[in-house]
């Protein structure tokens, strides 16, 4: 168990820096290895190459007009929040990265028709991670998710001789960690990036740390005078979701954005 500190000072770093180092050394205790910071170097090493593929990613996606077929970052969850210090993870993002490339050199070279550009969302939270209709009614409306909180690089490059004090770094400097405002800023400087024309959070019921700031962040973005969507609902069991009323809640949403 660790427990995050709620602000980020020098004294939450090193608190949360000590707690990092202390369950290393229970572990390798208790599996009879001597210490060794050469593995965390690696993988540290490996997470910064991570990041600076996955900020060449979220650049490249601020002109993109719309993405290749089945693209969707909201399924990279894991590779972006779990595996960052593999080397799985760079080759994913780098060739990521040169497949986005290629279809902004397409879409440049077709000089597509900028009157009938597509709508540009913001999606907030997580996706239902089972089959659902709302990107397909989306994309019928000519709009899509530009970007999404979640595949934002919210950490600074890590040091690889500071193995510790650098996942403390990195945790702390989370968006959901400490005040609400962390979030509405990263959210509101997201909307400009990315000339946002509307928000959608799903708002699984068991993320209370997510949900519990919906309406503050509807009435945040409502000064940029963007419409934001907040859809009740189920990640992981359809069972918990209403499809009848998303459906019905998405294209009222969508009648307010293209009016």
């Amino acid at each position: 168990l660790i427990d995050v500190p709620y602000h980020y000072s020098k004294e939450s770093l090193r608190y949360l820096t000590g707690q990092i180092k202390n369950i290393y050394t229970d572990i390798i205790s208790k599996i009879g290895r001597k210490p060794g910071n050469s593995k965390f170097e690696e993988a540290i090493s490996l997470s910064n190459e991570f990041r600076k593929w996955a900020v060449k990613v979220n650049n490249i996606r601020k002109t993109l007009t719309d993405y290749p077929p089945y693209f969707n970052a909201l399924s990279y969850i894991l590779p972006f929040h779990v595996f960052p210090g593999t080397k799985k993870a760079v080759t994913l993002y780098k060739y990521m990265y040169r497949e986005l490339k290629e279809h902004l050199d397409r879409q440049q070279y077709e000089n597509r028709d900028k009157s009938k550009r597509s709508k540009k969302i913001l999606w907030l939270h997580l996706k239902p991670y089972y089959k659902s209709e709302i990107f397909e009614i989306l994309k019928k409306e000519n709009c899509f998710v530009a970007f999404e909180e979640i595949s934002h690089v919210y950490w600074p490059e890590l040091d690889p001789s500071k193995p510790f004090e650098s996942l403390a770094k990195k945790m702390l400097s989370h968006f959901l960690v400490g005040n609400i405002n962390n979030r509405t800023k990263l959210i509101l400087d997201l909307a400009r990036e990315y000339k946002i024309d509307g928000a959608i959070l799903f708002s699984h019921w068991g993320c209370r740390q997510s949900n519990g700031g919906a309406r503050i962040i509807k009435d945040r973005l409502k000064e940029l005078d963007i419409p934001t969507l907040v859809i009740d609902g189920d990640c992981v069991d359809q069972n918990n979701s209403s499809h009848g009323q998303i459906k019905t809640r998405i294209q009222g949403f969508l009648e307010i954005l293209n009016s």
